[in-house]
């Protein structure tokens, strides 16, 4: 499927109702949030999730383990934040 929007424009991509779902799905990308540790986050949900398929988690278990993973990894940018440097106690 073309990215370009000039071609969805006109031909049978605009009357397509399958290819329509894909360009709305194009017109909603949003790029990945500025966190510097996010490919650390999104190796760990790829481990997640392949337990999850193989049936080792269930997905409320997966969830939890995602959040707990997700935390652990942003516990250090969060204490950063919380104690600007040169702030007195």
């Amino acid at each position: 499927m073309p990215p370009r929007r000039s071609s969805w424009q006109g031909g049978a991509l605009r009357d397509d109702p399958k290819a329509r779902a894909f360009r709305q799905q194009l017109e909603d990308v949003r790029p990945a949030p500025a966190v510097p540790e996010w490919e650390r986050i999104a190796n760990e949900m790829q481990l997640v999730a392949a337990r999850t398929i193989a049936g080792e988690l269930t997905i409320d278990q997966a969830t939890a383990e995602m959040d707990r993973r997700t935390d652990r990894i942003l516990e250090k940018r969060r204490w950063i934040l919380d104690h600007p440097r040169g702030a007195t106690p």
